[in-house]
């Protein structure tokens, strides 16, 4: 069912002009008053001879998915059609961006960078002191069973985000952001390992269910602080994969 009508637009006797004044066209003749027409009556413009538009009230109609033909005779000479919406999720972005050419060495780029980062942050809040073993456990040995505690953590923001399960894992479907955002971000891992090694439970060697629940605790303590690291590197990912996607918009419809 419309939900509109038509407007015809005559100029093969004299020109007219088509304007936009807030919410509806402006036609205007030389030789008439200013005739309104509200763009959200309208369904579909006509148009004939010369009528100029200016960019706003085509714009206008764009919004509002009001098609204008332009005739000579009985021809249709050209038609200005209502652009159809995009996806703007970041599934759609991503595939879109993955589709460059450019897209590995500016991801390769945004990697590299957000390590830095981490490495450097890393750098600052490492113990002074020189870390000890729990039970013959060293940073390294408590890093190992902080990885997949963070790599958990990692994915469940991520699929919070909205990235799709084709770009969680090792696929040729997309890019794996779980091990992107993993390699660049576990920097962060390192003091939180030294700082478990030297902080264990004594005497003695814990038991599998004492580390673990240190691991975890520990891991909770400094989630607060990871997030905010994951925030600022997600955010210019997001960025670079918008930039990417919708650098040549205008002309990929």
């Amino acid at each position: 069912m419309s939900r509109g009508k038509p407007l015809y637009v005559d100029g093969r006797r004299q020109p007219i002009e088509v304007d936009l004044l807030e919410a509806a066209l402006v036609v205007r003749t030389p030789d008439a008053s200013d005739a309104l027409c509200p763009v959200g009556r309208l369904d579909r413009v006509h148009c004939w001879g010369e009528v100029w538009w200016s960019a706003r009230a085509l714009a206008a109609c764009g919004r509002a998915r009001v098609p204008v033909a332009f005739h000579e005779g009985r021809e249709l000479a050209a038609l200005v059609l209502p652009r159809q919406p995009r996806d703007r999720s970041i599934a759609a972005l991503l595939e879109r961006a993955a589709e460059r050419p450019n897209f590995p060495d500016r991801f390769q780029d945004w990697m590299r960078h957000e390590a830095s980062l981490a490495r450097l942050d890393a750098e600052r809040r490492m113990p002074r002191h020189r870390p000890r073993a729990v039970g013959g456990l060293g940073p390294h040995a408590i890093r190992r069973r902080l990885e997949p505690v963070f790599d958990l953590w990692l994915r469940r923001r991520l699929v919070d985000l909205g990235v799709p399960p084709r770009c969680l894992g090792a696929s040729s479907a997309g890019p794996n952001l779980a091990a992107a955002f993993a390699q660049a971000l576990g920097g962060g891992l390192h003091p939180l390992a030294a700082r478990l090694s030297a902080t264990g439970p004594r005497p003695g060697a814990p038991t599998e269910a004492q580390l673990a629940r240190q691991v975890v605790e520990g891991f909770e303590a400094e989630a607060p602080r990871l997030s905010r690291r994951f925030e600022s590197a997600w955010a210019r990912f997001e960025r670079m994969v918008r930039d990417l996607a919708e650098g040549d918009d205008l002309w990929d419809g």
